[in-house]
């Protein structure tokens, strides 16, 4: 019986706190349209994650607003009908805040073609050549389902799937594209062909979703960072290859690459294509103020030894190599930023342990600045673990730009919103580094 009272009393207590947090989301409308629907709502949380769902497809989005006030369009792919779509609000730590729903406008769907099948085909249990291959912003397919006037699409991706109505031509063959607006790049798309009526798998097929990722500049624009030169190297890589490296000059020991790699709690990305994202932001930004900018790798099937990377930041001339990764942890409640450099002798050859601390910090500073994270007593950390640092021959840092492992940093890590602040200030510990090592002239 006490028992019982104790959890009674710990219910009533927690609900005025699900009252308050449920009492933030106000102002919440939703708006259908033809295979679409608007939202506004006000919400304090900067960013905020909105679901959808119809009876063909649910979906997920990650939002952000300065001021507080959200509000815009979200397209839909395959739903036709004038039917209900529900939209809910959750915070990043995915506690819903609040739903809201409205009818769609009836939208004209894909209509069977008229067209006359061979007679006497069985209608087979199985597609047959079934093809998936990837398309910028989503995937293209084919096969053929020899008997099968129309089948059944379903696709399923980490943010979005659903269910879409396909018809055959005269050959019973199908083909298409598949454009899926909110899932990431570089994310696995599934798909699944089942008859118009039953729940058979008559066949499977994935393949990543296409991307094409480009510099904004081909010339640095001259800026407060011209005649400064940096390599960006953007961490890991889409493909693997097992090889043995010795950890650095001065450093005993080797490491074997192992292929491993943070993976998104929320949004199951995976390191390699975020550092990628992150590292032509970065050259952009450096570019437009004056720097020239080496790339260790521009694709995900690229693939780089430890000692390959830090060979092309010296080939190139670099006065900074910036190594771009993101972190991970078994404890999830974990976030920040860090930022490490290596012990070697080519670190102690390539500037003196007080200045390289001095441009660690100021990195470091910088970053934390830019996104509002908790500046003061945050340090680099400097040691020998990192063999892709230590056969680096100028100042080289390797940046943990957040754990992929924590709901919230995972989402923001792949905002765009985010990713471009993170890059300001990187560029700006740049700046701050070039100052102290005397290349530049302080503004």
């Amino acid at each position: 019986m006490k028992k019982r009272l104790i959890l009674l009393l710990c219910l009533l207590l927690a609900l005025p706190l699900c009252a308050q947090a449920a009492s933030k989301l106000e102002n919440f409308t939703v708006k259908g349209g033809e295979m679409s629907f608007t939202y506004a709502f006000d919400y304090p949380d900067e960013y905020v994650m909105l679901r959808y769902s119809t009876s063909r497809e649910n979906g997920e989005v990650a939002l952000h607003s300065s001021d507080g006030h959200f509000e815009g369009e979200v397209q839909l792919v395959c739903t036709y009908d004038a039917e209900k779509v529900t939209v809910k609000v959750e915070n990043l730590a995915q506690y819903n805040q609040g739903k809201a729903s409205a009818m769609l406008t009836a939208a004209e769907a894909p209509a069977a073609p008229r067209t006359t099948y061979p007679e006497g085909v069985k209608k087979e249990k199985k597609v047959k050549d079934f093809v998936c291959e990837p398309i910028d912003g989503g995937v293209k397919y084919s096969f053929t389902a020899p008997g099968h006037q129309s089948v059944r699409l379903k696709f399923k991706t980490a943010q979005q799937d659903g269910t879409i109505v396909l018809y055959a031509d005269e050959n019973y063959a199908y083909s298409g594209e598949l454009l899926l607006p909110y899932t990431y790049r570089k994310t696995n798309v599934y798909l699944e062909v089942y008859p118009t009526k039953g729940s058979r798998v008559m066949g499977e097929a994935k393949a990543v979703r296409g991307y094409t990722l480009t510099a904004a500049l081909e010339e640095p624009i001259p800026g407060r960072l011209s005649g400064v030169t940096v390599c960006v190297d953007a961490g890991h890589q889409g493909i693997h290859r097992t090889v043995k490296e010795p950890m650095g000059p001065g450093v005993s020991g080797y490491t074997i690459s192992k292929g491993g790699m943070a993976q998104g709690k929320v949004t199951w990305r995976m390191e390699s294509i975020v550092a990628l994202e992150y590292s032509f932001r970065i050259r952009d930004e450096l570019m437009r103020q004056g720097a020239t900018v080496i790339m260790t790798r521009e694709t995900e099937d690229t693939w780089l030894s430890n000692i390959d990377r830090a060979n092309i930041a010296e080939a190139g001339g670099a006065d900074f190599m910036l190594r771009i990764h993101c972190n991970t942890r078994s404890n999830r409640k974990v976030t920040g930023i860090g930022v490490y450099g290596p012990i070697s002798d080519y670190s102690r050859a390539a500037a003196p342990l007080d200045q390289y601390k001095a441009m660690g910090q100021a990195l470091l500073d910088a970053m934390n600045a830019s996104v509002g994270y908790k500046v003061e007593g945050n340090k680099p950390t400097f040691n020998s673990e990192y063999a892709g640092s230590n056969w680096a021959k100028m100042p080289c840092f390797l940046l943990e730009l957040g754990y992929m492992s924590n709901k919230e940093e995972d989402v923001r890590l792949s905002h765009p919103y985010y990713q471009q602040q993170l890059t300001e200030g990187i560029v700006q510990g740049v700046y701050e580094m070039a100052v102290i090592r005397g290349l530049i002239e302080e503004e």
